[in-house]
């Protein structure tokens, strides 16, 4: 009896020591926050574009863009990883004028995975 109860016990625990592993293997780095926020609408341009990760964040193979709504795109330098919180993806932006603005971002994590997505903000004047 004892024999017969330890196959489907063990193989009930095999399978759950693999659960974990199979979603960290296929995992992709999720935006958990931005800066300024979607759809903001701001009383003085912000100094910065920063983007918030789930995880580390490799920034020679990311890129951030932004757009006024003119179709105008605002000159930017490469976005630089935070020193502080690898997470992150930082750009500093020029002076802004009141107007709106879309961000555009592709984010590439340690692991190559590469995620993309995008946001507007607005600077009232």
């Amino acid at each position: 009896m004892f024999r017969t109860l330890t196959r489907p016990v063990a193989s009930v625990l095999l399978a759950l020591a693999a659960v974990p592993f199979h979603s960290v293997a296929f995992a992709h780095s999720v935006l958990t926050g931005n800066s300024p926020s979607a759809n903001a609408v701001l009383t003085q341009a912000p100094p910065e574009i920063r983007l918030s990760f789930n995880e580390r964040i490799e920034p020679r193979f990311s890129s951030i863009t932004v757009t006024g709504s003119d179709g105008k795109k605002v000159t930017l330098g490469r976005p630089a990883g935070d020193p502080q919180k690898p997470s992150d993806l930082v750009v500093a932006l020029p002076q802004l004028a009141p107007g709106k603005y879309l961000v555009r971002w592709k984010a590439t994590s340690a692991d190559s995975h590469q995620v993309q997505g995008s946001f507007a903000f607005q600077i009232k004047p």
